[in-house]
């Protein structure tokens, strides 16, 4: 467990990433979330190495997907869902069984993974 002034570095190094990179992304027209991937890949221990534990900032990972789970949950409404049934119930449900065939195919024949293991991870990944 880190201590609390590495803690405290590592928040940092977090908000200033997103700072940086989630104006950029938005510049870009791509959106926040993909600034916030981006933020992670480049202080990740694979490119700069400001964050070399990934173990010690799993905590702070598991918030915010909560926080993103919660920002999902107020922006869906039950009429506005319901409005968009074909299009999410319809078209989202064959792009995501489409996709899952197409990559557990690809595990299955490519990897030689066995046929369950290819459907989680075909259907897993569509996702």
């Amino acid at each position: 467990m880190p201590d609390e002034g590495s803690l405290l570095q590592t928040a940092v190094i977090f908000l200033l990433a997103a700072v940086i990179t989630v104006p950029l992304a938005k510049r870009l027209q791509l959106g926040a979330v993909i600034g916030y991937l981006l933020a992670g890949v480049v202080i990740g221990p694979q490119t700069l190495g400001l964050i070399r534990d990934t173990q010690s900032v799993a905590h702070i990972s598991e918030l915010g997907v909560v926080l993103l789970l919660f920002i999902i949950g107020l922006e869906l409404s039950p009429r506005r869902l319901w409005l968009m049934r074909k299009s999410v119930f319809g078209a989202g449900l064959a792009q995501v069984l489409l996709c899952g065939a197409a990559i557990g195919a690809i595990a299955f024949f490519g990897f030689a993974q066995s046929l369950s293991a290819a459907v989680v991870v075909g259907l897993g990944l569509a996702l």
